[in-house]
């Protein structure tokens, strides 16, 4: 029997705000995020993506 997974969903937005709180004080406000999609799917108006 497999072990179940306890995977986690986090919106880039909060991934991007976590991210901000840590490099700020070292870089300043702005910074840029770049993922790599590896799939991705849509549902009436909105898309929605994994990423690597």
């Amino acid at each position: 029997m497999t072990e179940p997974t306890n995977t986690r969903f986090f919106s880039l937005s909060d991934i991007t705000t976590r991210v901000q709180q840590i490099l700020q004080p070292h870089i300043g406000k702005l910074f840029w995020v770049k993922a790599e999609i590896s799939s991705g799917r849509e549902k009436t108006s909105h898309k929605f993506f994994n990423f690597y």
